[in-house]
């Protein structure tokens, strides 16, 4: 018969395994995954997999355990249920099938999806129908890191070349003799460039105001404020510029996501394997990539615009205008490949908050009949739309009036108390 997956503390209906549409069975997902695992270059010795034998270790708990052991750990984790949390582990791996050149070989896993009601673990192309809904966990390794962090360097990096390039190439056309019939459609294209680039630039302000305040706040606590405005003002303008240069929650936030004081966000500090890694669970692959990209779906369309207008004009001066071909020709690629890549960015982020929002708003619209579980979703819901949809929280007499400096719950302080603010129900992303 049908049984409830959990997401996020909602019972939702689901068919069982067997009826999935062309799944393979167990056994053999099985057997895939044992292939996948790559063996010791020395002993030739492949990892245990599913792993039979797992240690928990509390922070305080007195273990034998060396700190160099092959065994697999559980050193931190918030996930409640012991059924769950064993599954996940065991079924975890860092390595999966994929291709190369054409070849088949093994890639390095960076997230799963996974039933928060039983554990069990979905990679790749091992997925139910799309209809069945899974959470979602992400594999936190130093390889992913530095992959991240890499791609991050190569972004902003193209990105700087674009906007040296563009200004550079304005200047040249402006102050060099020759070019003074064409001084009016310069002039037009570099103030339209301009002014795309302070847009994004002022949204990249605003964003950042808007975490500095959310982070900064007692019911998060990441930022510390209580230090000298030249600080503050260093630590506001590198954020500032993180966000501009669209780096990514995986690499700016990585102190938050791998903390593991969380308040409902499923979370595990592994030894797998010989590595040391982190599981971090989300409400599913899509609301992953939208805490991963906050606020990027702003800025992105006007950094879009202000490379449309340089391309067209680079396309312009080339047919038109008496310039240096290779001038122009080797000023572009980096434009070029910073369009393609910010396209490609925001297709996908819009795609993935048009989704998540449907979700969201179903799940506050749900009624709880007095259910924990149900008020608790729902309640998670209406952060996550407060964060991503700038949607202002209600006040449903539930939460403690405190300070919103300090977070102490004495209303006579200075300062202290905590104003209502009207529910207001989301119609459109």
């Amino acid at each position: 018969g049908n049984f409830a997956l959990r997401v996020g503390g909602i019972s939702l209906p689901m068919v069982p395994p067997s009826s999935w549409m062309g799944g393979p069975s167990a056994e053999k997902i099985l057997q895939e995954r044992k292939a996948w695992q790559v063996p010791c270059q020395s002993c030739k010795t492949t990892w245990e997999y599913p792993r039979k034998e797992l240690h928990f270790v509390l922070p305080g708990d007195k273990h034998e355990i060396a700190p160099e052991t092959h065994q697999t750990v559980v050193i931190a984790s918030n996930i409640k249920e012991a059924a769950v949390q064993e599954k996940l582990v065991k079924h975890a791996c860092f390595t999966r099938e994929g291709r190369f050149a054409g070849f088949r070989c093994p890639r390095l896993v960076t997230g799963f999806e996974y039933s928060a009601d039983s554990g069990e673990v979905f990679f790749e192309k091992e997925a139910p129908r799309e209809d069945a809904k899974l959470a979602y966990g992400r594999l936190i390794t130093l390889n992913r890191w530095w992959q991240q962090l890499t791609i991050t360097g190569l972004f902003m990096g193209f990105s700087i070349l674009d906007l040296q390039a563009n200004a550079l190439l304005f200047f040249q056309l402006l102050m060099t003799p020759g070019y003074e019939g064409f001084f009016a459609p310069t002039v037009v294209c570099m103030l339209l460039w301009l002014f795309f680039v302070v847009i994004s630039l002022a949204l990249a302000i605003y964003e950042a105001k808007h975490e500095w305040a959310s982070k900064s706040s007692v019911t998060i606590g990441d930022i510390i404020t209580e230090v000298h405005w030249t600080e503050r003002l260093l630590c506001f303008m590198s954020l500032a510029l993180l966000r501009f240069f669209f780096v990514t929650g995986e690499v700016k936030d990585v102190v938050i996501q791998v903390h593991p004081w969380k308040s409902i966000q499923p979370y595990a500090a592994l030894k797998m394997d010989g590595t040391r890694s982190h599981l971090v669970g989300f409400l599913n692959k899509d609301a992953y990539a939208i805490e991963n990209r906050s606020g990027q779906h702003q800025g992105l369309p006007f950094q879009l615009l202000g490379k449309a207008v340089t391309l067209g004009f680079r396309i312009y001066a080339l047919i038109h205008m008496p310039v240096d071909k290779l001038t122009v020709f080797f000023s572009s690629p980096a434009t070029v490949t910073t369009a393609i890549w910010t396209t490609v960015k925001l297709k996908s982020i819009m795609h993935q908050r048009r989704k998540v929002y449907k979700e969201l708003a179903e799940t506050i619209n749900r009624v709880s009949d007095g259910d924990a579980e149900m008020d608790k979703a729902k309640s998670h819901a209406k952060k996550f739309l407060h964060q991503h949809w700038k949607v202002p929280l209600d006040d449903d007499g539930q939460v403690k009036k405190r300070c919103t400096g300090c977070g102490r719950p004495d209303r006579a302080l200075p300062g202290c108390g905590a104003s209502a603010v009207a529910s207001i129900v989301p119609q459109a992303p």
